[in-house]
């Protein structure tokens, strides 16, 4: 366990998740940690989101949530201290396990302010010595580090209300080699769609960096309230009033065309542990 986890912030809701399995196939994702107090513009400039995923056995959760809140309580209490995003797993195939994570850039995970944050985290440090003595114990498997990074002009913000949201969807696919342009630009559009329905929710695209398969990208709906989440029949509503009759069926035929035949699309549901996790509001 060389490094805690990170915050997401993208999701679909189940309605949306329904418009993607007839045809859009989107992604996983959810990605929004507080920013970190300095190098402030340079990491709005190129944020990147480190995560890990965590297996506790069940007769071990309620020993392992009160030593990671301890821990929180013992090293990131302070303004200036690192910030730890984390959350349990819903649905899906880590189902019951918990991320955790942070943000950072491609510049400070190389000279992380923290230590313990950083491409070479070291146990020496403090923070990450007592996860190893207290909290590493409790767990079953600390699996593999990924690197995400969100695209940018791919994020739609519909939540008004500072802090991190309490439930994301993620859903994550392949793209075919060489199309990250074109995947890109046609997701342009549905992010202006997002933006045109005014609804709470925060939708945004990121892409796998490091620890996996480099052709994927995730999706990520963000949302307090399942009642907040637009049906499918109303995401495409606002996308056809923005850019046209015929355009919604353009858009979901480029969607396929881009992604890479009987690929595996997986759905996961998120829920953020503010007991666990000290991430400051998103700018």
């Amino acid at each position: 366990m060389k490094f805690e986890l990170l915050r997401i912030r993208f999701a679909f809701s189940p309605t949306v998740l329904t418009m993607i399995a007839v045809g859009l196939l989107p992604i996983l994702g959810e990605i929004s940690v507080g920013r970190a107090e300095k190098n402030e513009g340079v990491v709005e400039e190129s944020p990147l989101y480190v995560f890990r995923f965590i297996e506790v056995a069940p007769e071990n959760v309620a020993n392992w949530r009160q030593a990671v809140k301890d821990k929180q309580l013992k090293f990131n209490t302070g303004k200036d201290s690192a910030q730890w995003g984390t959350w349990r797993i819903l649905t899906g195939p880590r189902a019951n396990q918990f991320a955790r994570g942070f943000r950072t850039t491609r510049e400070l995970y190389t000279n992380p302010i923290h230590p313990v944050q950083g491409i070479a985290a070291s146990w020496e440090v403090p923070e990450a010595n007592h996860w190893l003595e207290h909290i590493a114990p409790l767990q079953e498997s600390s699996g593999n580090q990924q690197v995400w990074r969100p695209i940018e002009g791919l994020f739609s913000q519909g939540i008004a209300e500072p802090g991190q949201s309490r439930f994301s969807q993620h859903r994550r696919w392949r793209m075919k080699p060489g199309m990250y342009q074109r995947l890109e630009a046609n997701y342009k559009k549905l992010i202006s769609a997002f933006d045109h329905l005014k609804q709470p929710v925060d939708f945004s695209i990121a892409r796998l960096e490091d620890g996996g398969d480099f052709m994927i990208y995730a999706e990520t709906l963000a949302y307090n309230d399942t009642a907040d989440m637009p049906s499918v029949g109303r995401v495409r509503q606002a996308f056809i009033e923005l850019h046209g009759q015929g355009e919604w069926e353009k858009y979901l035929q480029e969607h396929n065309a881009v992604m890479q035949e009987n690929a595996i699309v997986e759905t996961e549901t998120w829920m953020y542990e503010p007991d666990l996790s000290n991430l400051a509001a998103m700018p």
